[in-house]
């Protein structure tokens, strides 16, 4: 994944990508757009993988006498905003915030509205057909 476009692009395919430097050190931290799974390397070694759906989740590690801790927090669930934040020792060493949807809160809700009006059209024809075949 070192295509500076995928890194800064967030998409379901490659789901969010945060890099953050320690000096000569990087972490880089990827969660998943769809299934949750979130792993933190740490110069390029895989130091932490778990999967969750929380709105936030920490993932602490010890490396050369430092304690690290990344966590992912959802800031805003209707456009996907994600948030990273690393800490060395309790300081605050880097955070970037990514968003899945970067459009206007029009387009969302009148996404939603849509999806809405489907699911009720959906829902009414599937009771009216059940109704008559009980009949």
């Amino acid at each position: 994944m070192n295509n500076p476009e995928e890194i800064n692009t967030v998409t379901f395919k490659h789901g969010y990508i945060f890099i953050i430097k320690d000096g000569d050190n990087e972490i880089m931290a990827h969660c998943s757009a769809l299934s949750g799974m979130e792993e933190i390397y740490y110069n390029d070694d895989i130091i932490s993988k778990k999967r969750s759906l929380r709105i936030t989740s920490p993932h602490t590690f010890k490396i050369k006498d430092h304690n690290y801790t990344v966590i992912f927090k959802v800031t805003n669930i209707w456009r996907g905003r994600v948030t990273c934040t690393v800490e060395k020792d309790g300081e605050l060493i880097g955070s970037e915030e990514k968003s899945f949807y970067k459009g206007s809160n029009l387009k969302i809700f009148g996404i939603l509205f849509l999806l809405l009006a489907l699911g009720v059209i959906v829902g009414y024809s599937f009771g009216y057909l059940i109704e008559a075949l009980l009949k």
